[in-house]
This record gives structure tokens, sequence and C-alpha cells, in this order.
């Protein structure tokens, strides 16, 4: 009987729905429906699908014994799937599969959007993208009216005004560029759900399609890159309108405005120390499995290396279980991320605090003031501000608050 104190020599395995994709050595594997999936070796694999036929544990064990001359421990790998919710059934007796993936827009099935992902379709899409963005460039350049820049953003007098627009139009960019990663995601079978997060100090809509691992790289490169091409069409559109508009005028002046912030929607994946589609598409081509948490843990043991006898000293580095090829990988991007996540704290510290603070301490003085127009300038800003803070404090919150809890409990029982 293994760790788990259920699985026997005897024992039967039934597993729910699987999906899997070979991937060189290794198979990733994860049920169906699930946002939980493992990388094993083929031979992992292959001991799943003869206990799915029907073998014991221990038939199994001897199998494999038999044809490679190494014997695995089958109860131990049933009981890592256990864990992970793998398992249906041990001798007869139902598991817990653990709950679903949460999803987004449940309504919306793979039926409806398979199409999206033919190859043909994707190559007229692809066609069709270039040609509307070469057409805005070509009639932006030759139209008498100003071309897009940071200047467009300040499109009128009225601060409060300019501030509530951008919120407005920056936050729907963001939740087409979303959309277009769940549609692409649910078109090839994966659930997908859409959500609040953090990057650093950055408060983030991100989209959770975990299950696109088991899917073939092409259906997974077309999912990771669906925000950007959304970002990529709208700005193309609201540059081609900005030259049908007269200049000058409202109308021109918003659609400058979702040009630029377009435009900046697609500059902000580059930062790929921040887990953007830049990143997921980098760790996809270069085959690894977890760059952001290896190159994280990486950082960690080289920080407690510089300090007198630290615990790194006594440790292995957390790299050594990675082949060479994903170790090189690994180092060249801990260089990106602790270069990149220093310049965004700095940047935070040196420019957002202050701005925040002085643009807060504005509002409070305005609505303070007798004029009305001031009140209502001073309340628009605070009422932004406090939302954005509010659904920034509850995003971060979901993400670190069990492991505060954890730290207080722990210096809690040392006492």
């Amino acid at each position: 009987m293994n760790a788990a104190g259920t699985i026997r020599a005897d024992s039967v395995v039934a597993f729910p729905p699987l999906a899997r994709r070979v991937d060189g050595l290794e198979v990733v594997i994860g049920r169906s429906g699930s946002d939980v999936f493992v990388a094993l070796p083929l031979i992992g694999a292959e001991a799943i699908d003869m206990l799915g036929a029907g073998a014991s544990v221990g038939e199994v064990e001897d199998r494999i014994a038999a044809d490679t001359g190494d014997r695995i421990d089958v109860g131990d790998l049933v009981a890592t799937l256990m864990a992970l919710g793998m398992v249906a059934e041990v001798d007869g007796r139902s598991l817990p599969s653990g709950p679903p993936a949460r999803v987004t827009l449940p309504w919306l099935r793979p039926s409806h959007v398979r199409w999206m992902l033919h190859a043909p379709v994707q190559a007229l899409l692809d066609a069709g993208l270039a040609a509307l963005v070469l057409a805005a460039l070509a009639l932006a350049v030759r139209a008498d009216a100003p071309f897009p820049s940071a200047a467009s953003l300040l499109w009128s007098d009225n601060g409060s005004l300019v501030l509530a627009t951008q919120v407005v139009i920056g936050w729907t960019l963001i939740l087409v560029h979303e959309a277009a990663h769940l549609i692409t995601a649910r078109a090839a079978g994966v659930p997908g759900h859409v959500g609040f997060g953090t990057r650093l100090q950055f408060l983030v809509a991100q989209t959770n399609v975990t299950g696109i691992w088991a899917a073939p790289r092409r259906h997974r490169i077309a999912v990771y890159t669906a925000g950007m091409r959304s970002d990529l069409a709208v700005g193309a559109l609201a540059l081609l309108g900005s030259t049908r508009l007269a200049p000058g005028g409202v109308p021109h002046r918003i659609a400058l405005v979702v040009a630029v912030l377009a435009a900046t929607g697609l500059a902000v994946q580059l930062l790929i120390f921040m887990r953007t589609d830049v990143y997921f598409i980098v760790q996809d081509l270069s085959r690894s499995r977890n760059l952001y948490g290896d190159s994280a843990a990486y950082t960690r043991y080289l920080g407690r290396r510089l300090v007198p006898r630290g615990r790194a000293a006594l440790e292995t580095s957390p790299l050594d279980g990675l082949e060479a090829r994903e170790r090189r990988v690994v180092k060249g991007y801990t260089a990106l991320l602790v270069t990149g996540t220093g310049v965004c704290l700095g940047y935070a510290a040196i420019v957002l605090v202050p701005f925040g603070i002085g643009l807060l301490h504005g509002a409070v003085v305005a609505v303070a003031s007798a004029r009305p127009e001031a009140v209502l300038d001073g309340l628009v800003v605070l009422a932004v501000q406090g939302a954005l803070l509010t659904i920034w404090s509850r995003a971060w919150w979901a993400r670190h608050g069990h492991r505060l809890r954890r730290r207080v409990t722990e210096a809690s029982s040392s006492r």
C-alpha cells in the first residue's frame, strides 16, 4: 500500500475523460473541462492507458518491468493523479473530481466558433487584417490631419472628461481583447474564464485558458495572439475612421484616442516579464513548462545565495531538474524578469505614486471648493480612482491573500 493508503497492487482505477498532447518525450495530460494539467514521461502515459483498459496497479507495474527492465511505482502515480482530481474511481469507489473550471459565456459552444480555427479561415483573417492595417496607415499618412500621438489623449480641456473617457474606452478595449482570447479558446474546445488580476502594480483583465495546453500548437498560438489581433484590428479601424472624419471635431478626436489606446495595449504585450500574451508565445515556442515560475524560483534562490550563510548555500538549484535547453531559457528570462520588474517598480515609486497622490489631492481640494464645476470634476476623479483601487485590491487579495494568512498563522504559532 502506498502513501495514499488506498492504492493496493490489485487496485483497479478508472479515469474521467482526459485531454492529452504528446510533447517530445513527455505527454501533457489534464482532465477535460478543468484547469489542471500535468506533464508526464511517455511511460507514465502508457501506464494510464493500461490502467484505463482495466489492468490492476500491480499488473501495470509487472508489464512495464517486463518491457523496459525498470519497475516504476504506479501506485504513487495514481496517488498523484488522485490529488489532482484526475481519477474517477478506485476499486469501484467514486472519487471527487474537484470543482469544474469556471466558464465565462457558458452558452457559447465550441460548435458555434470552431470554424475560426480552420486553416483557410485563419489565412483569410490574417490577410484581411494585414490589408486593413496597411490601408489605415496609408490613408492616415496621406490625410491632412493630426496623426495619433500621446497628445491625442488630451482631447478635451475638461480633465475629468478626459479621465472618464480614457477609462471607458480603455476598459472596453481590454474586454474586447479578452473576449478574443475567450472565443478563440472556445473554438479549440477550451472553456476559458475572464477575470481581474494584478501584475506588479497594474490592474489587468485576464483570461484563464489553461486547457489550451492539450491543443495542437497552431491552435495554442492562435489563442495567444487573438487579443493582439483584436487590438490591431480596432486600432486600424479607428485610424481609418479618423481619416474620414472632420479634423478637430469630437468624433475625430475620440477616434484618435481609440487608436492610441489600442496601440498602447499592443505595446504592453511586449512586457514579457509580466506574463503578457507575448510571454505565453515565448514560453510555448521555447517548450518551457513554467517559465515565469521557474525564473521566480531561481531569482529567490540567487537572492538567498547573496546573503552570508544563506539557506541557498545548502540548497540545490531549482533548475537542476530541467533539461539543459530549458535551463538556458530560464536563465535568460530571469535577467528580463529582474530588470523589467525593477524598472516597473521604480517607475511606480517615482512617477505613478506621486501622480496618484497629486491627482487625489487635487480632487479633494476641488470637492471642497464652492465651484460646482470643480466639485463635479473632483467627484468624477474620486469615483474613477476609487473604483479602480477597489478592483485592484480585490484582485490582489484573491491572488496573494492566502500567502499572507499563512504567514500570519505561522508567526502566531511560533510565539
